[in-house]
């Protein structure tokens, strides 16, 4: 679930009159923590449905959502829930669920659908069983259909100030150099994040500032992505940054602080069309600027030149030229930290997020 989600059920849970359920795959902390919060947690065990090209996968995830549908409606029904709010595109198969139980529906649309055939199947699918699609940049909704009237833009919420705050003391996280600046990338070791265009710019800055920066890496060796991350780790030897790339285990969510109050610069060059770009709010957050691929959403974070730059998406060159600039001028890496974090306030509110959400419930059902 993603942590904006998390923070909209918080919300709701302690509104006069909501009655707040949560339906989730399995137990574990998250619904611990829902029901600490009174949120009523139901949990419906279901697989998450796979790619065809892994048949035994794709059949085992297909059986278990096919017993799944009928149980959630049951569920719907059993409970007189009148609004369904589906976290994820993940969540498309259950689309049917809220419709078949007589209740209004909202789709959160977090990714950019790059993919012809994929647009048609989600606008059709979407049309048929749910009211509203909230989109969580202009880009995403620009993928979806930028005339329909059933999809709005609304930015997620940002990162929580009170935890995210730069003005207070974090120890160094021990596998970072005190001597040398950090560059760190946030993201599991998946294709479509890009660690391999990371490897490459760090090449590029360690040629012209060698032993300036410790490049960090943050992020898991993902299931079914194994082979990925065997190629990015055989780059960093053949490029010969061992002693320059530093590749972490993921830490928990409400360490993130820690580890970007030590660094220096934070870079996010994705292959893909990012839907908004989570990590990058959370660096701007902490006062770090940003060098990124303009690549969906993630243009809509920040301003280039005053909080960080953008480039153009796949122009590695041009990343590392900025990351140089950003590591040789302390003063503007400062300065375009304290406007990232004034424009994060800005633009992503929690204030404003929650309002946009509570407008468009109140618009299902006539206020």
């Amino acid at each position: 679930m993603p942590i904006s989600t998390l923070k909209l059920i918080e919300h709701f849970s302690g509104r006069h009159g909501r009655d707040v359920h949560a339906v989730l795959p399995g137990e574990g902390s998250l619904a611990a923590r829902l029901r600490d919060l009174h949120v009523t947690v139901k949990i419906l065990p279901f697989a998450r449905l796979r790619s065809p090209a892994r048949p035994a996968l794709f059949l085992a995830s297909l059986c278990s959502t096919v017993a799944a549908v009928p149980a959630l409606v049951r569920y719907l029904r059993g409970n007189g829930i009148r609004l369904v709010h589906f976290s994820d595109v993940i969540d498309m198969p259950f689309y049917p669920a809220a419709r078949l139980a007589g209740c209004r529906a909202v789709a959160h649309l977090r990714v950019s659908l790059e993919r012809a055939p994929v647009r048609v199947l989600y606008r059709a699918w979407t049309a048929l069983f749910v009211d509203r699609v909230v989109c969580i940049s202009e880009a995403v909704r620009g993928y979806y259909g930028r005339q329909s009237a059933r999809a709005s833009t609304v930015y997620n919420p940002g990162p929580d100030p009170a935890v995210f705050d730069p003005k207070r003391r974090y120890e160094r996280h021990p596998a970072l150099d005190s001597g040398r600046i950090c560059v760190l990338s946030i993201a599991k070791f998946v294709e479509v994040k890009g660690h391999d265009n990371f490897v490459r710019l760090a090449a590029g800055v360690q040629r012209d500032l060698p032993g300036r920066a410790q490049f960090v890496i943050l992020g898991n060796r993902a299931p079914h992505h194994e082979s990925y991350y065997d190629r990015v780790m055989a780059m960093i030897r053949e490029h010969d940054l061992e002693r320059a790339v530093s590749v972490l285990q993921p830490v928990p969510h409400w360490e993130v602080p820690g580890l970007l109050a030590h660094t220096g610069v934070f870079v996010h060059v994705p292959r893909w069309q990012e839907g908004l770009g989570g990590v990058v709010l959370e660096a701007m957050a902490m006062e770090v600027p940003v060098v990124a691929f303009a690549s969906g959403g993630v243009a809509e974070c920040f301003t280039s030149g005053m909080s960080g730059y953008l480039v153009p998406h796949g122009d590695i060159d041009s990343a590392a030229r900025r990351v140089v600039e950003l590591i040789s001028n302390e003063e503007r890496r400062r300065a375009m930290g304290r406007s990232a974090r004034g424009e994060l306030a800005r633009k992503f509110s929690y204030a404003g997020h929650f309002a946009a959400i509570e407008r468009i419930y109140a618009g299902l059902f006539d206020g």
